[in-house]
């Protein structure tokens, strides 16, 4: 989205003024959330260039971002354990850093959950702990204490995040979600665990193959549906189909 030169105008240049170039602009992100919730659109995120320069860029919608038009969590100022102490890496200097932007811009060097050994279970792909008790675990586990310029993509943090969500609206993350996306869009297709699938007369199946010939020639091994705990269902472990997924 691109704005366009006012007609006339009285001030002075815009690429002179950051003011006469915000004026226009002061009520764009009121205006857009409007249209948003008519449009029944569920999220979305605008930008505008002014001549080469970036002078507008905001998220609407979502339920984080819902949380925190409420004013009830912050991006960038609070530390995402003050939401959900639970959250603790090895160093607590670390830990008392990271916000909501540091996880979701995978600037952490935190590994997935399914990288590192965990307590009291078979092992990182079979286990029935609750996934806030797996969160616990992160502060057992050898993480760099420090952040990254590029990006480190971790299922785990957007767990986090998605508990840390939760734990502000004083639901599970599953019932955060069902509420503020599935229910609202009538998303009648779409929900969480894989093993719900089998509720449906039609599901698919992942495939794989030994190798790329073996997939140009169709030669697929069939997967299986997992049992295993969601545990970084904040990031994955969803189901839906095409029907769902076009509102």
């Amino acid at each position: 989205m691109t704005s366009a030169e006012p007609a006339t105008t009285t001030t002075a240049p815009a690429t002179k003024d950051f003011q006469a170039k915000s004026k226009p602009l002061q009520d764009l992100g009121t205006m857009l959330e409007k249209y948003r919730v008519e449009g029944g659109i569920p999220g979305m995120a605008v930008s505008v260039l002014y001549k080469g320069e970036l002078i507008f860029a905001e998220g609407f919608g979502n339920p984080i971002g819902e949380l925190v038009a409420e004013g009830k969590m912050d991006w960038d100022t609070t530390p995402v354990n003050t939401y959900l102490p639970e959250f603790e890496l090895k160093d607590p200097v670390h830990t008392s850093t990271l916000t909501m932007v540091d996880l979701l811009s995978h600037r952490t060097l935190v590994r997935s959950i399914r990288t590192f050994p965990m307590r009291n279970c078979d092992g990182p792909s079979k286990t029935k702990e609750s996934r806030i008790e797996l969160i616990k675990s992160l502060k057992y586990a050898d993480q760099p204490s420090k952040l990254t310029p590029e990006c480190n993509f971790s299922n785990t943090m957007y767990a986090v995040a998605g508990e840390a969500g939760a734990r502000v609206a004083g639901v599970s993350w599953e019932e955060l979600v069902k509420s503020k996306i599935i229910d609202p869009l009538n998303l009648i297709n779409t929900g969480f665990s894989q093993l719900a699938l089998k509720n449906f007369s039609y599901y698919a199946l992942p495939y794989d193959a030994a190798s790329f010939e073996d997939a140009k020639k169709g030669n697929y091994i069939s997967g299986e549906l997992f049992e295993d705990y969601l545990k970084d269902a904040p990031a994955s472990d969803m189901y839906s189909n095409v029907l769902d997924l076009a509102r």
